[in-house]
């Protein structure tokens, strides 16, 4: 879509079919790629569109990048925090300013790959459901595999996500306007997703593989299961309530 034809579509009050959001920290090499493939895939498939990029304060020039890249398109909007306050908050503020009906949510990193988006939208058809990318083969080192492993699994107990699943899902804006109302301590995204959607689908793919230092240690991911079990039950006790 060129921005002529998205400035009409603005102009006119349509409303984007597809919300993508999209949290940024340290991820100025790849935002601009990032945003040509993912424009790329939804324009192939005639969706109309939006990228809600969430800029948590990273110290790069992931800011400039995002500015200009905001600038140039009229489907990028970008919404910065002042202070780190980590992925799940800054998803749940990106969350908060969507329009499409059916929301994408996707790490910037270019892991999660943009060509994927078509068909986690094709599986979405259908209220209250969540379509989450299920990773299949190797795409870290088997230490990270198994670690990964053992600390989804708890979470799997408690809202049937496939421990392969990760934050690369589509979801019905009926389920993300619901998110706001689970009183959480700390968000986890996926978990709530997971407790709130009537169905759990998945679209078995590849995750780009990372070479590199993986941002969450042995005792990081402890600690994020910890995290994650807390927000289940939390998530458990508030869908129990208000049925």
């Amino acid at each position: 879509m060129t921005k002529r034809e998205s400035m009409a579509d603005s102009e006119s009050g349509k409303i984007p079919e597809v919300s993508v959001v999209i949290p940024v920290y340290k991820n100025e090499q790849t935002l601009e790629v990032l945003v040509a493939r993912v424009s790329e895939a939804l324009e192939g498939e005639g969706y109309s569109f939006e990228m809600i990029f969430v800029n948590d304060a990273s110290p790069d020039g992931s800011r400039a990048v995002l500015e200009s890249l905001e600038k140039e398109r009229e489907t990028v909007r970008v919404h910065h925090h002042e202070r780190n306050l980590g992925q799940n908050r800054a998803l749940m503020n990106g969350l908060a300013l969507v329009k499409g009906r059916r929301v994408v949510v996707m790490d910037a990193d270019l892991q999660d790959i943009p060509e994927y988006i078509p068909a986690l939208l094709k599986k979405a058809e259908g209220p209250n459901r969540a379509v989450f990318l299920r990773r299949h083969g190797m795409y870290q080192s088997k230490a990270r595999m198994l670690t990964s492993r053992l600390y989804k699994l708890p979470i799997q107990w408690l809202t049937g996500l496939h421990y392969r699943a990760g934050s690369f899902f589509v979801v019905d804006r009926a389920v993300v306007k619901r998110l706001s109302e689970i009183p959480v301590q700390e968000p986890v995204v996926t978990v709530m997703v997971a407790s709130l959607a009537s169905e759990l689908v998945y679209v078995p793919g590849d995750r780009a593989h990372n070479d590199g230092q993986s941002g969450y240690s042995f005792f990081k991911r402890i600690a994020y299961a910890r995290k994650g079990v807390a927000c289940a039950l939390a998530c458990r006790r508030w869908v129990r309530s208000a049925s």
